[in-house]
Order: structure tokens, then sequence, then C-alpha cells
């Protein structure tokens, strides 16, 4: 049912089988999920807790209580459920991984990059890491890696269109714009509905704009460019 996206049926499921078997670990792990989905954070923490009481070395747990403080508001100790986590589980990635999304939105990019790092290390099949560090690279305005992140998701997997499109965002900031509106083009190609997409509409207009004052300027410098 949670593949289903169907949490309030899963949560009911879960209840039942609950009431025969109170310490089934994964009923609760999974009730607690459900929970989360169903933004219900506060009982999905207290099914996490319950799993963790029985099994404290239970990294999942730790992680998706982290997730549900988080939501909370309440990210410094998520930070820490992150790190127990992980201290339970070295190899976990999604508790490296939802940690450094974390500590980006709390404005400290270098620990950041440094759990993603640790979770590409772990899962270096995983495309969401290596989106996410292309992502704080960018803010960070390091465009030629943050490029070259994004780059290699596309490279690796056709179907990753917000990292084809940041590849454009990308090119566009290293002044690429020829190279930059080559990528929007292919994009709105592939896919008519970005035609009415504000995010793209702006993305390409700016490089439409600034590569032809780039040309301007070559054609009026007596040097070129």
């Amino acid at each position: 049912m949670l593949q289903d996206n169907k949490p309030k049926v899963a949560v009911n499921l879960f209840k039942k089988a609950l009431k025969s078997e109170p310490k089934n670990v994964t009923a609760l792990y999974n009730q607690g999920l459900a929970l989360n989905q169903m933004r219900k954070y506060q009982d999905a923490i207290t099914c996490f807790d319950k799993v963790i009481e029985i099994n404290p070395e239970d990294s999942p747990s730790y992680n998706n209580r982290a997730i549900a403080m988080a939501e909370l508001g309440d990210t410094d100790e998520a930070l820490e459920w992150y790190d127990k986590a992980i201290k339970a589980d070295a190899k976990y990635a999604p508790a490296h991984y939802n940690k450094g999304v974390l500590l980006d939105k709390k404005l400290r990019p270098d620990e950041a990059l440094k759990c993603l790092d640790d979770a590409i290390k772990i899962e270096p099949k995983k495309d969401n890491p290596k989106f996410y560090k292309g992502i704080v690279l960018g803010k960070m305005k390091k465009h030629e890696e943050a490029l070259n992140c994004f780059q290699n998701v596309y490279r690796n997997n056709r179907n990753h269109l917000d990292a084809y499109f940041q590849t454009g965002i990308q090119l566009a900031e290293l002044d690429r714009h020829e190279q930059a509106l080559k990528v929007f083009d292919s994009i709105l190609k592939r896919y008519q509905k970005y035609k009415d997409n504000p995010h793209f509409i702006y993305a390409k207009s700016r490089s439409l704009i600034l590569g032809l004052a780039t040309s301007a300027s070559c054609a009026t410098s007596s040097s070129g460019c």
C-alpha cells in the first residue's frame, strides 16, 4: 500500500497486525513510514522509537526519525539522529545523504558536501547524492564542478531531466550561453510541457539575452572574443 501511495490504508493494516503482534518491527517501521507520508510526524516518531527500543542498531529507523524531526522544525535534533543512524551503520547511505541535504538547508555547504561525498562512496551508482552535490556546488558558485556533477548524472541516466536542465543552468553561469541554449532547445523538443514552465522560460530567455549581448560585445571589440 505504501508503494501504491495509499499510506492511510497502510496504517490501518499495520495497526491490525500490531494488535496481535505488538513487537513486529517490520509493521512498526512501515507504519512509521506511512505516518511520515501522511505528515503525522509525531506519531511516526513514536513508531520509530518502538523499533529502536527493540533493535538499537536499526539505522533506517534513526534516519526516518530524523526526517520527521526535520519536518517538525527541530533541525538540530534531526542532525543528531542522522548521526545516530550513521553510528548504527556507517554504510547506510540514506543517512549520509539526508544529513547532507539538511546541512545545505542550514547553510553549511562544506559539511553538506562531505556527507554527500560519503553517500556517493557508499552507493556510487545512485543519482540523488551526485545530483544534490551539483546543487550545493552551484550555490557555492563552483559552476565548473557543478557542471561536471550534472553531466555525469545525465550521462548515466538519460531520463534524469533535472540533471540535464541543471547542465544548461551551469553552462549559462559559465557564460557558455550558446551551449546552454542547445540544452534548453533539446529539452523543449523532447518535452513540450516545459514551454510554459516559468523556470525554463527564465533560464532560456536569460541565455538568449546574455548570449546576444556577448555576441554584440565581441562584434564591436577590436580584439574580438
